[in-house]
């Protein structure tokens, strides 16, 4: 795989010792199987969760982003150069392992990274080398959108595609590494003027995922209010959630196939195509 990465490399791109800091102009060193651009920034913290690979322990959006990706992904050629980029913990590692030419890139050096690089920037790829580029869950975290698309569309071969994910009704997340939400309007509109063609925006969730994603957020705040104020809050606040549980049992049965509405949705889905 090292082999394939350098081969897509800038012409400037150079190795140096490890131990060197000098990361300027293209350099990289070698370190446990990584290329490093930089060094890992220590005034952010990577998004570590338990069990980020365990299917069970994903949230509804979570699950649509992966039905998602598997789905635009499936008639993809299994030799073809995969980017994912912005992996993480590489919640979907089961959807690129079938890529023999995937590369991974992201700011820290997660297990699944090979390239740590700053996604901010320029990055360290030639102009027209990648035939896939996955980026779930990765715009909202970069304050230069519109940038980073520019350097996706110039480093994907003509013919290749943009895929991936970006929340909409989400909390906040990573902070203050949380940038931006986008309307699908807005999201077609960027992919648009960065050159990309046959854009299209899916919304992933429906009206009832929304619901149940904002409920759990609301009770996390309200039980630990209730916890400060003494026990009439902590036996009014269970109350409340048992009156919530018995509704949300009801919505699941009876209104479990409401359709998807892109003015309400946890996040939306997109695929793009250079020319």
């Amino acid at each position: 795989m090292k082999h394939t990465i350098i081969k897509v490399l800038k012409p400037e791109c150079r190795e140096i010792p490890a131990e060197s800091a000098e990361l300027t102009d293209g350099a990289f060193f070698i370190k446990n199987e990584k290329i490093f651009f930089i060094l890992p920034y220590e005034d952010i913290e990577p998004t570590l969760r338990t069990g980020a690979k365990n299917p069970s322990r994903w949230t509804s959006w979570r699950k649509s982003n992966y039905a998602f990706l598997k789905k635009e992904l499936a008639d993809v050629a299994h030799d073809l150069l995969v980017l994912d980029f912005g992996v993480g913990q590489g919640q979907f590692e089961d959807l690129v392992q079938r890529f023999p030419n995937k590369i991974a890139a992201d700011f820290f050096p997660y297990p699944d990274a090979d390239v740590i690089c700053d996604l901010t920037k320029p990055l360290p790829f030639r102009d027209d080398s990648l035939d896939i580029i996955i980026a779930s869950n990765v715009f909202e975290h970069l304050p230069n959108t519109k940038d980073v698309l520019s350097e996706c569309y110039r480093i994907l071969k003509p013919g290749g595609c943009l895929i991936g994910t970006i929340p909409f009704m989400l909390g906040v997340h990573q902070e203050p590494y949380d940038y931006h939400r986008y309307t699908p309007f807005m999201l077609e509109r960027l992919l648009k003027e960065t050159g990309l063609k046959n854009v299209k925006i899916s919304t992933l969730t429906t009206p009832i995922d929304l619901y149940h994603h904002t409920q759990k957020h609301f009770f996390y705040r309200l039980f630990t209010y209730a916890k400060l104020k003494g026990l009439f809050y902590r036996i009014l606040a269970k109350l409340i959630w048992w009156n919530e549980k018995m509704l949300r049992l009801i919505l699941q049965k009876f209104f479990h196939q409401i359709p998807k509405d892109p003015k309400f949705a946890i996040g939306y889905g997109f695929a793009s195509k250079k020319d």
